[in-house]
């Protein structure tokens, strides 16, 4: 349906300032909700006669939901930051005249689900307690492991994923994201966390027929699996507060059926798809290579098999050089590999970092010694100063270990922008 495109663009300016308060503002800051507020109440009554009914009921919702913070009854205002951002796309999608495929089912649920009444800290723990099994410290220990490694690898393939949107036929990147999955499966498989494994299990199937060729990764897929990767992190923070508690988890509020199954579903329709393009198709598309001319090229290669296609193509003058380069390079991006890293315990970390601070106050007071100085020779001399050099060497590469990556705070951002 066509709408008038003033009165969408009005709007559509109001609705960004208003996401934009709604980005900056906290649950307790009254006046700067309250004039939200307003600006809601105005904006539902002029949007248009007719206007998309998902629209209009995201953006009621989203008041209702606002009246709520304000009395108090609830404090996230995650529901109000994704609302603002559905509401905006639905709307640019409007102005295009194009029809809004997403679902706004999710964003509907958590705008209408009502927050329990705060509870205190010993029934938490009483009720965590009623639905699971004690824990002994040797489970503690390794849950809180695999809630640490688990939380980094999700991050990380949050990060490859947005990169994987712009390159979706580069199988290092595809391989960056299968792993953590697959590390994922096994170790929740091995703990006995059901849900983890069975989401990251059908996820895992769904990368493996990308990389192996039998299906191309699109938007689709890269939107399911940001979908698992939410649910997955949902499972986590179960996980976590029941470790914190000292119980197993209690995931049965949330819901994986639906998400498996859909993923199923699209790993069957696209495992009958073809493979992704090779080097002879790509430069064929291009109108770069004449189809029979690559048959030749193929029958040719067929009888000199020590031969590479692209070879074979520059000899016989059908394309140019780069035009092989090019289509190689499509084919296939190469990405650098990741450093090798490994965990170790902050504490360790503080140690260390305290301990080179005494053999730097040591080294010091050596190198100041009236004696030491008095009757060094000049071979002593030359190793006292290396041994500065070695020990000012060890304080920075500590200090270094003990920094935190900033690089994994704002790599969060990516997916939200």
């Amino acid at each position: 349906m066509d709408y008038p495109e003033n009165k969408l663009s009005a709007i559509q300016t109001r609705l960004n300032d208003v996401a934009r308060q709604i980005y900056r503002v906290s649950h307790d800051d009254i006046p700067g909700l309250g004039r939200i507020l307003n600006a809601c109440e105005t904006l539902e009554h002029d949007v248009p006669d007719g206007l998309n009914h998902d629209f209009i009921r995201v953006l009621r919702l989203s008041r209702q939901y606002m009246e709520r913070v304000v009395l108090g009854e609830e404090k996230d205002m995650q529901p109000l930051k994704e609302s603002a951002g559905l509401l905006r796309a639905m709307l640019r999608r409007f102005g295009k005249g194009d029809v809004f495929g997403f679902d706004p089912g999710e964003v509907i649920t958590l705008l209408e689900k009502k927050s329990p009444p705060p509870s205190s800290p010993e029934e938490d723990s009483a009720a965590l307690s009623s639905s699971g099994k004690v824990l002994d410290s040797d489970d503690i220990e390794i849950l809180s492991d695999f809630i640490l490694e688990s939380r980094e690898n999700l991050d990380t393939i949050e990060l490859n994923l947005i990169d994987l949107e712009e390159n979706p036929e580069d199988r290092e990147i595809i391989n960056a994201i299968f792993r953590p999955f697959h590390t994922l499966k096994g170790i929740s498989g091995f703990l006995d966390l059901r849900k983890i494994n069975i989401l990251s299990h059908a996820t895992e199937n769904l990368l493996d027929s990308a990389r192996t060729g039998k299906c191309v990764i699109d938007h689709q897929i890269t939107d399911v699996i940001l979908q698992a990767v939410d649910v997955l992190k949902k499972l986590i923070d179960c996980v976590d507060k029941g470790v914190k508690a000292g119980v197993s988890a209690d995931d049965r509020d949330i819901d994986i059926q639906t998400l498996s199954e859909t993923i199923e579903e699209i790993n069957n329709a696209l495992a009958s798809n073809e493979s992704p393009r090779m080097m002879g198709e790509i430069l064929v598309d291009k109108g770069v290579l004449e189809e029979k001319r690559l048959t030749a090229a193929l029958d040719f290669q067929t009888e000199h098999p020590e031969k590479k296609l692209g070879e074979i193509l520059v000899e016989e003058e059908d394309v140019e050089p780069r035009e092989v380069i090019f289509a190689l390079r499509e084919q296939k991006r190469g990405r650098r590999p990741a450093a090798a890293q490994v965990k170790v315990d902050t504490l360790k970390l503080d140690n260390l970092v305290d301990l080179t601070g005494e053999l730097v106050i040591a080294q010091s007071m050596l190198r100041q010694d009236v004696t030491v100085l008095a009757g060094s020779s000049q071979k002593t001399l030359q190793n006292l100063s290396q041994l500065g050099q070695i020990v000012s060497n060890i304080q920075k590469i500590a200090m270094s270990m003990r920094m935190v990556p900033i690089g994994s705070t704002f790599q969060k951002m990516v997916r939200l922008v």
